[in-house]
């Protein structure tokens, strides 16, 4: 195995109930409480502007709100969590923010000799030009070849997104494709996929790859 890359990563849950219609609003909520003058967490971007990857990720967590860290993000969450007042504007009101749950671990991102399998949830796979190509595309083999290569793509952006150089491409498999759904955000239509797939690349649980990272899209879970 190559030497692996350790991250920290911390996940806050919060008392307020949302659901997917509401992911937008608490983004926009919890952004004008936490992150003025901070660059840990991103939107998507402008035009053809590159950013950095979101250090700070909006969650969904099992009905509830929460908020996603990885290293240097980590010290902005917390010091929002000791604030005393965690008032976000909610629906035409104040909503006073509790922690639920709080989790903050070390975890490693690396190359491995042995394969593990993983499922991403809401996984925005294509960028607009690449969109159009899986449309156009007629059989299941092409749309899955190319599904693979936006996977190994994905992959090693989301290495590099957290520092770590890979010294050679991963190797992925998909395994299922269980969902795929038309979605939208910023008014910009995009297809959403829910992937089981192996590799030969050391995933924490929890990581965003894909567009819309900030969002939670494309959250990965090791499978057992």
């Amino acid at each position: 195995m190559h030497q692996p890359h350790t991250l920290r990563i911390l996940e806050a849950t919060f008392n307020l109930p949302i659901n997917r219609v509401q992911e937008m609003a608490w983004q926009k909520a919890c952004m004008q409480l936490v992150f003025q003058g901070s660059n840990h967490a991103q939107t998507e971007p402008q035009s053809h502007e590159i950013q950095p990857y979101p250090l700070i990720q909006f969650r969904f967590n099992r009905g509830k709100a929460a908020l996603f860290a990885i290293n240097e993000g980590i010290e902005t969450v917390t010091n929002l969590l000791q604030r005393n007042d965690l008032a976000i504007d909610w629906e035409n009101d104040k909503y006073l923010l509790r922690i639920e749950q709080l989790q903050l671990d070390a975890a490693s991102i690396g190359l491995s000799n042995l394969r593990s399998n993983y499922r991403v949830h809401r996984w925005m796979a294509f960028n607009e030009d690449n969109l159009q190509k899986y449309k156009r595309l007629v059989t299941f083999r092409d749309r899955l070849a190319l599904l693979e290569h936006a996977l190994t793509e994905n992959l090693m952006a989301l290495c590099s997104g957290l520092g770590w150089s890979a010294p050679r491409l991963c190797d992925v498999d998909i395994k299922e494709i269980t969902h795929i759904q038309m979605t939208k955000t910023d008014d910009q239509e995009s297809l959403v996929f829910d992937v089981e797939f192996s590799t030969d690349l050391l995933l924490p649980n929890g990581l965003g790859m894909g567009k819309s990272v900030a969002l939670g899209y494309g959250v990965l879970r090791k499978l057992k």
